[in-house]
């Protein structure tokens, strides 16, 4: 994930990702100059989403549970 620099950004920024959590998904202990780069402009990705995105109309909402009921014939 994070040999391309830009793919790491966009997952990042895609899957909403805190510091924390892509220090442990790249095995890090620790953040480095290169992850905390890439969580700054993962952010700057989701600023300028929410800022002048516009189509939050169109957004798919998160898949929600499915109750099945059965119904007892009489």
């Amino acid at each position: 994930m994070l040999k391309n620099e830009e793919s790491a950004i966009e997952i990042t920024a895609g899957l909403g990702l805190e510091l924390e959590e892509l220090i442990y998904l790249s095995g890090s202990t620790k953040a480095s100059k290169k992850l905390q780069k890439i969580y700054d402009r993962a952010q700057e990705l989701l600023l300028e989403g929410k800022e002048s995105d516009g189509t939050e109309f169109f957004r798919l909402l998160p898949p929600q549970k499915i109750v099945k009921r059965t119904f007892l014939a009489s």
